[in-house]
């Protein structure tokens, strides 16, 4: 049983979907960071985000959703609703432009956000 954290919940593996109309997917529109969890805590999660957030303003993807991200919190809460918490885990934090057609188009949504946490 996996837990993600799909823009501020907390989702098991089935109930997480993504549009498969999302700019991810049609025009490989998103970006990503991996991090690593040392017994439940992220490690340089600033310095993560930070390069996260500069890779998106490079490809003109607005960032203000990520900063209203609590991600220390989310990461750790993660970790601990995975069982990940009492040693080593790879933390993948993706970001997609989202939306809701089959254009380029990015529009004015919100970032889809996801982090998985694994062993």
């Amino acid at each position: 049983m996996s837990f993600y954290w799909v823009n501020g919940e907390f989702l098991l593996f089935d109930a997480v979907k993504i549009s498969p109309l999302d700019h991810g997917l049609v025009t490989g529109d998103g970006l990503f960071e991996v991090l690593a969890g040392y017994h439940g805590e992220a490690f340089a999660v600033t310095r993560h985000i930070e390069r996260l957030k500069k890779t998106a303003s490079s490809f003109f993807i607005p960032t203000d959703s990520l900063d209203r991200i609590d991600w220390h919190k989310a990461m750790r809460e993660l970790l601990k609703k995975n069982k990940l918490d009492s040693g080593l885990a790879r933390i993948r934090v993706t970001g997609t432009t989202g939306g809701d057609d089959l254009g380029s188009d990015r529009g004015n949504k919100e970032l889809f956000v996801m982090i998985a946490a694994g062993p």
